[in-house]
């Protein structure tokens, strides 16, 4: 019997720990990797897949895909990159020195956008099927926390907001990497130039 080859890419440990057991007893699936950020899935498919990395475009994260889908655009938002541990926070680019180290093409990934930055106007297919005009433009949203925190009213400074679902999160605002002392925290790419986030979290399911 042929087996289905698949690869587990999540940041949530337990929850790829869950599938990982789950698909390990099917007959039919081959597990090949399981991986917790975008840089080591890369890496897992061009050391364990090389003929499925060299056949890849481009490697998008499921917002890149979803922005490809609607506009033909290959392009990315610095949110979200923050997790992938292939984008260099501080100097607003991709890590280059580090892909080129584990020997990944940098050509391989979208076009990087600010956060709320236009990504295109809809294309014909995506037009027929959701009903709309082709004047209809695309943005690039941002991580889910930061989305959360502008809705909140905060993002800015002084104002420290707070969500909680799967995670409960706090999210203060801030201008440089250098007011973020402690290296245990989290920080990502706020929505405006030299803009950053501390977020701090804890799993609430």
């Amino acid at each position: 019997m042929k087996k289905i080859k698949i690869g587990i890419a999540d940041d949530n440990r337990e929850f790829c720990d869950i599938l990982a057991e789950y698909f390990s007893e099917k007959d039919d699936i081959d597990l090949v990797f399981v991986s917790h950020d975008g840089l080591k899935t890369i890496e897992n498919i061009k050391e364990k897949q090389p003929e499925i990395y060299e056949k890849t475009y481009k490697f998008l994260l499921v917002e890149d895909f979803v922005l490809h889908r609607l506009t033909g655009e290959f392009v990315t938002e610095k949110s979200l990159l923050t997790s992938t541990a292939y984008y260099d926070i501080r100097n607003d680019r991709y890590w280059t020195e580090l892909l080129d180290q584990l020997g990944l093409d940098a050509d391989k990934l979208p076009r990087i956008l600010n956060c709320g930055e236009m990504a295109g106007t809809l294309r014909p297919q995506a037009q027929a099927e959701l009903g709309l005009g082709p004047d209809v433009k695309v943005f690039a949203g941002a991580m889910d926390q930061i989305a959360a925190a502008i809705g909140g009213g905060g993002m800015q400074d002084g104002v420290v907001t707070a969500t909680v679902g799967t995670a409960m999160v706090l999210t203060s605002a801030i201008t440089s990497m250098d007011e973020c002392t402690d290296e245990s925290l989290i920080v990502y790419r706020g929505i405006k130039e030299n803009q950053y986030a501390i977020l701090p979290l804890c799993s609430t399911a």
